[in-house]
This record gives C-alpha cells, sequence and structure tokens, in this order.
C-alpha cells in the first residue's frame, strides 16, 4: 500500500478484542413470540429468501457452512474497502476462510451508516445513545440476526428485541395544516383515513384491475409463497418469481409517486385499493407524515419496484430498536476476524494493476 499523506491515529480505537455479550431489554409485547432456538445450528423457522433472490437465503448458506467454520476455503491477500456492515461482514467471512484480508477505512470509526454515537461522558456500553444511520430493524433482517444471535448479543435474534417507538407504537401527535391529532396506533388516525386504509389495502390485497380481477399479486402473499419455498415448495418458488417478475415488467423505471398517483386516482387501468381516490392533500400526507414508521415524501422519486420490494420482504413492519447501539455489530465482526490489518482514516485513491502482475493500491489521508 502506497501511501499519499499520513493519517492521523484515532485515540478511541477499539482493540481487536470481542466485545462482551449483551443482554437484550424483554420483550415488550407479550403477545408476540420472541425468536427462540440455536441460529448456530437452524436459522429462525421464518426466515426465507428475499423476493429479488428467491432462490437463495443468506443466512441459510450461512448457518448450512457453520459445522465446517467457514462459508469456503481460500487464500491469498485480499483488501477490503470500507468498514461499514458489508466491507466488516466480508472481511470477517473472508479471513475464516482462510485469506489474509486488510480492511481499510476513510473514516476515524467503523460502521459506516451504523453510527451510532453516545452522549459525552456516558459509560462505553451506555444504552443512552443516538443512531446515526440505520436505527430500525425488522425481523427479516435475516442475516444481521444470524450475526447478533452468535455473538450473544441478542439470543433469539432481532425478534426478541424491543419494538422501536415508531408513531402507532406509542402514542403520537399528528400535527398538520388541519390541527394536531392524538393517535394511539389503535386505528387509523383521524384524517388519514384515506390513506391509513389505502395503502393497507394495496399491501393486503395487491393490484386489481377496475373489472375487479387480480392484476397483481398482493405483497403478503407473495411473502407467503417465498415462506412456502423456504421449506423446500418448489411450485411456491416457481410462483413468487413469475409473481414479482409480472412486477418488474409492468413497474420497471417508474417511480413511486407515479404509480401512487395512477393507482390511488384512478388514472390508470386498476381498482382503487381502499375504494376512496386520494387527492393531493391526501398524498401530501401520505409524503409527510405517512403511516408506521413515518412519511415517504422523500421517497417519491425512488423506483416504485424499490419500496414495494421492502413490503414484500417484510422490511417495513414491527421494527425493533438495538439498544446497546448498532454499531456494536461491525465492531464485533472485525474484533473476530483476524484481520492482517485494520487500517483507518486512510482513504483508496487509485487502484491499477492485473491480476497477472498483482495490483497496486495507493491510499491518502481521507
Amino acid at each position: 500500500i502506497h501511501r499519499r499523506g499520513r493519517p492521523t491515529r484515532d485515540d478511541d480505537e477499539l482493540p481487536l478484542t470481542p466485545t462482551p455479550s449483551l443482554n437484550p431489554s424483554p420483550n415488550p409485547n407479550p403477545n408476540q413470540e420472541s425468536g427462540g432456538g440455536d441460529a448456530l445450528a437452524v436459522p429462525a423457522a421464518s426466515s426465507f429468501a428475499y423476493v429479488d433472490t428467491p432462490d437463495f437465503r443468506y443466512d441459510g448458506w450461512l448457518a448450512h457452512n457453520e459445522p465446517r467454520g467457514a462459508i469456503g476455503r481460500a487464500e491469498g491477500d485480499v483488501l477490503v474497502i470500507g468498514g461499514g456492515v458489508s466491507g466488516t461482514a466480508a472481511a470477517y467471512e473472508l479471513s475464516r476462510a482462510g485469506c489474509r484480508v486488510t480492511l481499510v477505512e476513510a473514516e476515524p470509526a467503523l460502521g459506516g451508516r451504523c453510527a451510532s454515537r453516545r452522549f459525552k461522558d456516558e459509560p462505553p456500553r451506555s444504552p443512552n445513545l443516538v443512531e446515526l444511520g440505520a436505527m430500525r430493524f425488522t425481523e427479516s433482517l435475516f442475516v444481521m440476526s444470524y450475526y447478533l444471535d452468535r455473538f450473544g448479543h441478542v439470543r433469539g435474534g432481532i425478534g426478541a428485541l424491543p419494538l422501536f417507538p415508531d408513531p402507532g407504537v406509542v402514542v403520537t401527535w399528528l400535527c398538520d395544516a388541519d390541527g394536531v391529532v392524538r393517535w394511539d396506533g389503535q386505528d387509523a388516525p383521524q384524517g388519514f383515513e384515506t390513506v391509513y386504509y389505502g395503502w393497507h389495502a394495496l399491501a393486503t390485497n395487491g393490484i386489481r384491475r377496475s373489472d375487479g380481477a387480480q392484476a397483481f399479486m398482493a405483497p403478503m402473499d407473495l411473502r407467503r409463497l417465498l415462506q412456502r419455498s423456504a421449506s423446500g415448495d418448489g411450485g411456491a418458488l416457481a410462483a413468487a418469481t413469475a409473481a414479482w417478475q409480472a412486477y418488474i415488467t409492468a413497474f420497471q423505471g417508474r417511480s413511486f409517486y407515479g404509480v401512487l398517483h395512477e393507482l390511488f386516482t384512478g388514472a390508470g387501468p386498476y381498482e382503487i385499493p381502499g375504494g376512496q381516490p386520494w387527492a393531493f392533500d391526501d398524498f401530501d400526507k401520505f409524503g409527510t407524515i405517512g403511516v408506521g414508521s413515518g412519511g415517504f415524501g422523500a421517497l417519491y422519486s425512488v423506483g416504485f419496484l424499490e419500496i414495494y420490494r421492502l413490503i414484500i420482504n417484510g422490511l417495513e413492519e414491527d421494527q425493533r430498536i438495538l439498544r446497546p447501539g448498532v454499531r456494536i455489530l461491525p465492531e464485533e465482526l472485525v474484533a473476530r476476524a483476524g484481520l492482517a490489518a485494520l487500517v483507518k482514516n486512510t482513504q483508496v485513491t487509485r487502484i491499477h494493476g492485473s491480476l497477472q502482475e498483482g495490483f497496486r493500491v495507493e491510499v491518502g489521508t481521507a
């Protein structure tokens, strides 16, 4: 590695030793079963492949290879650029497989968007912290759940964590131009009935043609097919793949707002989900405040399929909070990886070379 400039030392750098186990808070919902079993041997029964990769279940692959101690056998020098959760997971698995791994991170701390920060003078494992990136975690984050369980941080996985205080989970005050509404989450908040029931009708019933016939499978039904396919049902796998392909063929390249406008104004050949057309104020309410975890306005320009896949994969419901802070996961991955080297405060500026001649990496101070 040829360095441009000289990196500053991070006085708060964690030693490369495993962190102690942390006991999660009790499940606040007595009617919700916590995840159970040993993820080392068998993933949670509810685990399924995402609709994006319907024939491959990543957590199942990790668990299958666990008795061997690695995902495979390899050797050689590997440079991983970026110490976010993806980079640290790659470094961990490649190191266990036999590679000599160097991890380079541009920032003083690991984590990337796993950016937990504690208040000044708080002890290292204090629950009093702020999350500046990822902060809500669902049970369908199966790979994350696998690692948290494997490292002893959350026995039973994400399902054992307390619920995130999303709007409607706790008493919430909704404020807009029409006034202030108190919402306890038991039913649709006053003034938001149209978007509340319309959105839930879309998720539950899917998209129907104006004559009432099913045009596109409901997200919840598609998820059930994925769950069945995880148990070896090949017919369910084929049906799920075909259903998602139908969505891709019809809506690829279209924005989230564009498809919602077509569906909820009746401008297209489809039945309006929930039966009530949305006015401009309804789109504004859904965009500003939304339902569940918050508003969708900032995501209106994002592709419709990018948002819809979150619903199918269960990534927008029953969201949980990880009180020790999500940064524990990338830190733990690195602590257990046995890296050849960990370099922080350093940015990769250029890579050149070839497989035959080898690669030359240039870096500079971030």
